[in-house]
């Protein structure tokens, strides 16, 4: 596992990973065909997606320069804390399916 994708797991896992479409390549034993490869991009952590969703429900229009960072702070502790509740909810899943078995 890259160290990318080690920093993503650390954060909750990837959000909205996808596949983009890379360089279209010619096949060398058949000049008419091409390939076009799809190229795995992980997207955002979890953790960025909850910052963003916390920002996004913030009215910022009112905030007093200088303060953009304390609500920017704000937003990753309300990440940290969907993110703990996200994974303890997974955990006592995992708990529960592991006493039916």
């Amino acid at each position: 596992m890259s160290n990318h994708m080690n920093q993503l797991m650390n954060f909750g896992g990837p959000a909205y990973p996808c596949n983009l479409q890379g360089k279209p390549m010619a096949n060398p034993l058949n000049p008419l065909e091409v390939k076009i490869p799809l190229v795995p991009v992980p997207g955002m952590s979890l953790h960025h997606f909850f910052a963003g969703q916390a920002l996004a429900g913030i009215d910022t229009t009112d905030i007093v320069d200088g303060y953009h960072h304390k609500v920017a702070e704000c937003c990753i502790q309300m990440a940290d804390a969907m993110l703990e509740a996200y994974n303890n909810k997974i955990e006592g899943m995992e708990k529960n399916d592991a006493t039916k078995s």
